[in-house]
């Protein structure tokens, strides 16, 4: 047999193999972890050109500081070729700790702003407790206002002043926003609504975690914002859950979610704004909405009575709930309802230690359910003591959902928890 050997490995010399730029970055992407991408990186001048972009890219990852040292090390590796770096940075997330000692890194943070400038492609940036940094740093707000490509931002901030610094910055951004999270904002003098403005012309998704004046806030101004599609608001108080100032601002909004984090309103306030919200709907409300989300109560105070494809509760509903459930469903009319219910634990003749389990309201709700409902999800929680009697009660009481005419498809979850075992499910 004759074998042909190449004349570079005769000569002693094993040239590089030489592969297209693309490639290689196809296979950097096969090691995820950064200790692995460094690894390769060292091996040779190629890999560690492509290993650059995909560490400042990071796929879906944030490149995320939390420390003056990651933010130090960061600039200074950014800033051994500012330009080409840059421009793979895709998402940022800066969060100041207040707990940390960020008085000796200005400097740090004027090679950032410089960073800033050259990061032409970024996309998502986000913000938390960043006053300090906005007041110490005036490039920063420069920086971040002169470009055109971020699309998503986040803020937060647990500091308790106000937050005019980050006011002044969002209004002198030129990037189109569309997506815009606030997170919980401390100050006393905190409004969503400079943010709002800011980007009101370009905002497809807000989301507010300290909603509970934004119905008030909203209603002595003139805000619109047209494009909106998505709506989470977080800590809505029912008091204030004014749906016709929800509905002004937000014209052309497909998807509502709105939760209560707390509940202090007594029964007579919720009903007497519910009743407001349905009179109000009578002149003004939206055509119709994709999906609605939320608890039980904020979503009967609101009162919607356009129509919703898919009604989702994402908190439990119990025996008590049912008559506010029914409401809702009366005036949704879903034809999709995703819905959680528990059963309670109560004492037993037998006395306190022997607990027994009502069942959730299955039975009850079908009676409720839409005459046009075509899919439901029902997930079922049974914690406590329960007899087989009473289980297979439960059963027939789902076997008897299919008496339903018009639904399509049924999705059940039961999840059973006994003391000293674990959760069992079954799909």
């Amino acid at each position: 047999m004759t074998s042909v050997i190449p004349r570079r490995m005769i000569s002693g010399r094993f040239d590089s193999l030489q592969l297209p730029f693309d490639v290689l970055a196809l296979v950097i992407t096969f090691h995820a972890d950064v200790c692995s991408l460094l690894g390769m990186m060292q091996t040779c001048r190629d890999l560690y050109q492509v290993g650059i972009r995909h560490l400042a890219t990071k796929a879906n990852d944030l490149v995320f500081f939390t420390t003056p040292e990651q933010i130090a090390s960061f600039c200074l590796f950014m800033h051994g070729n500012v330009e080409y770096r840059s421009s793979f940075l895709r998402r940022l997330s800066i969060e100041f700790n207040i707990y940390k000692d960020w008085s000796k890194s200005s400097e740090d943070f004027k090679l950032f702003a410089t960073i800033l400038r050259h990061a032409t492609r970024l996309e998502c940036l986000g913000f938390w407790n960043l006053e300090d940094f906005l007041i110490d740093v005036p490039e920063m707000v420069t920086a971040i206002a002169s470009l055109t490509s971020i699309t998503s931002m986040d803020i937060e901030s647990q500091d308790t002043y106000t937050s005019d610094n980050a006011y002044r910055m969002v209004q002198k951004m030129q990037s189109p926003v569309t997506n815009l999270t606030l997170g919980e904002i401390s100050s006393e003098n905190y409004s969503p609504l400079p943010f709002i403005e800011a980007f009101q012309n370009s905002l497809r998704e807000l989301s507010i975690h300290d909603a509970s004046d934004i119905c008030m806030e909203l209603w002595s101004s003139n805000i619109v914002v047209p494009r909106l599609d998505l709506l989470v608001l977080h800590g809505l108080w029912p008091h204030n859950a004014d749906i016709e100032s929800l509905i002004l601002a937000f014209p052309n909004i497909s998807r509502l979610y709105a939760y209560t984090l707390t509940d202090d309103e007594t029964d007579e306030d919720r009903a007497f704004q519910r009743s407001a919200n349905l009179d109000a709907q009578k002149s003004v409300s939206w055509p119709s909405l994709e999906i609605l989300c939320g608890d039980v109560t904020t979503l009967w105070t609101l009162g919607l009575t356009c129509r919703v494809r898919c009604l989702k509760f994402w908190e439990s509903v119990y025996c008590e709930d049912l008559p506010l459930f029914k409401d809702i469903i009366q005036c949704c009319k879903p034809n999709w309802l995703y819905v959680i219910l528990k059963g309670r634990e109560e004492d037993s003749p037998e006395g306190p230690n022997r607990p027994v389990l009502t069942l959730p309201p299955v039975d009850r709700i079908q009676g409720m359910i839409a005459h046009d409902l075509l899919q439901l999800d029902l997930r079922i929680y049974l914690n406590g003591n329960f007899t087989v009697k009473s289980f297979n009660l439960l059963l027939d009481q789902i076997r008897d959902l299919g008496s339903l005419t018009s639904l399509r498809i049924l999705g059940l979850s039961i999840y059973v928890h006994c003391a000293g075992s674990e959760l069992i499910a079954f799909h």
